[in-house]
């Protein structure tokens, strides 16, 4: 578990402060690790995924405080030298009265070719309504990694 409280960005010196609190939980069983995780802040919008045009901590004078919830988990499954990675997240923001949500959902799966050589195939698909704006988006990538 984690605390911070700071300043909050976009307030004239002194005007708000602000704080998140966030902590996570793994449990391990067998070949398999499960992860939770969430946080939740006030004016301090960065530390539950809030960093966005449309999501600010506070304006100038420190008039109101975004809100926000982040909460999500992941499941990895271990088999031979490659796991099975699946993850969901929620992010979610009240900025003076305008509610933004985001959800993405990932499946990836490391694969450890040689020593010091893997490759991560991954897909993440990502849903977004920002004061009734929404938008959808996915991206698939693969990562190649190589120790020296």
């Amino acid at each position: 578990m984690t605390a911070v409280t700071h300043e909050a960005v976009g307030a004239t010196s002194g005007a708000q402060q602000g704080y998140a609190l966030f902590g996570h939980v793994d449990v391990k069983a067998g070949p398999g690790t499960i992860i939770l995780f969430g946080g939740a802040s006030s004016a301090a919008s960065a530390y539950t995924g809030g960093v966005t045009d449309s999501v600010v901590d506070t304006d100038a004078t420190g008039s109101y405080a975004t809100k926000g919830v982040s909460l999500g988990g992941e499941v990895d499954i271990a088999f031979g030298n490659a796991s099975l990675n699946l993850g969901v997240r929620q992010n979610s923001h009240d900025a003076n009265g305008t509610k933004t949500v985001s959800n993405s959902y990932g499946v990836s799966m490391p694969y450890t070719i040689a020593k010091n050589l893997s490759v991560t195939p991954e897909v993440v698909w990502s849903d977004k309504d920002a004061g009734g704006t929404k938008t959808n988006t996915s991206v698939a990538y693969i990562r190649i990694e190589r120790d020296f």
